[in-house]
């Protein structure tokens, strides 16, 4: 299982910012049969980011089978993984809506 955690926002300096809320994003993935499935929790404005939290929520939804996105891949490494899930969570912070539409049976399948 891959998980992937989306960096915290920084400043045009570099630096963290503190006392912004940043809604990150947890990637979790399973890749078996040449099928990558991903889940995806994202912290809400209300929220304070916790790893543990994140993973709890996004290793759930993919045990549950309410995978997010999934793609067909010879083979997957951690490098790819990483690519897919940074993609991934860049377009869920912008639009938390996605998180809410899970393919529950996966059917959108992608080459990568």
């Amino acid at each position: 299982m891959y998980v992937f955690y989306s960096a915290p926002l920084k400043t045009e300096k570099g630096q963290k910012t503190k006392g912004l809320k940043q809604n990150r994003v947890t990637v979790v993935g399973d890749y078996q049969d040449g099928v990558l499935k991903i889940a995806v929790s994202r912290c809400s404005d209300k929220d304070t980011f916790t790893k543990i939290r994140g993973r709890g929520l996004a290793t759930g939804r993919l045990l549950k089978g309410k995978i997010y996105k999934s793609f067909t891949l010879k083979e997957i490494n951690t490098e790819k993984f990483i690519e897919i899930a940074s993609s991934e969570a860049a377009l869920v912070e912008k639009n938390p809506e996605l998180v809410s539409k899970v393919i529950v049976t996966p059917t959108f399948m992608q080459t990568a």
